[in-house]
């Protein structure tokens, strides 16, 4: 089989179908926008043999799809003034998430919303695997560690969850409960009982737990 039939009959328009060897395809649509270039890059059958090969045992690896492949071609034109043949650059462009920084810091405020009773809106992360990844790397961890300290682990995570290919929808639990005063509204209501029993002690009326008055003990013969 050529090169020709195994493209899509909709490659002109950007169309990719399944069934397609996604990497001989990858090679062509970078062909038509970076034709001198290419050569320059690729410049022998064998590299280019090697790069299709890497390509697709990569893009399986990860599980990009189709429509992930067209998505990263799409930005790679438009940020790229060079074909991108280094394979795990490549992989990055097609991905949903880019900038594995950013997530973070982006994971990082999700956690201390959840942290202080909210309820954050999944909608404030760009992608679900943000949420995941984080949740994968650990709430309390994601929240005490600085961007430097998680970056090598956070990496990590991240990749695992993008292989992933599909991500779930995100349902926020709370993280905290009422009972160990965790959450706003827990520690807002502790601080009013607070409040009330002080108020309490200055009028006289009682004193608070633990400061009631004792009675007086008899007097034990012999004490001064």
């Amino acid at each position: 089989m050529g090169m020709r039939d195994r493209l899509p009959s909709s490659a002109g328009s950007g169309g990719v179908h399944g069934g397609v060897d996604l990497a001989v395809y990858v090679l062509t649509r970078m062909k038509g926008l970076w034709p001198d270039r290419l050569r320059m890059k690729l410049a022998t059958a064998e590299a280019v043999q090697l790069f299709v090969a890497t390509m697709r045992n990569e893009l399986a690896r990860r599980r990009v799809s189709a429509e992930m492949v067209e998505a990263g071609l799409v930005r790679i034109a438009s940020e790229c003034e060079w074909p991108v043949v280094d394979v795990p650059v490549f992989i990055r462009y097609c991905l949903p998430v880019r900038d594995y920084a950013a997530a973070f810091e982006e994971a990082q405020r999700f956690a201390m919303g959840m942290s202080c009773g909210r309820k954050p809106d999944p909608a404030d992360l760009s992608h679900p695997a943000v949420y995941w990844a984080a949740d994968r790397f650990g709430w309390r961890r994601l929240r005490n560690s600085s961007a430097k300290e998680a970056a090598a682990r956070w990496q990590l995570v991240l990749d695992e969850v993008l292989d992933w290919g599909e991500w779930p929808a995100v349902d926020v639990p709370r993280v905290t409960t009422a009972e160990r005063l965790q959450t706003a509204a827990a520690r807002e209501s502790a601080m009013a009982e607070a409040r009330r029993l002080l108020r309490g002690v200055a009028a006289g009326s009682r004193c608070a737990p633990g400061f009631e008055r004792q009675p007086d003990l008899p007097a034990v013969d012999g004490a001064e």
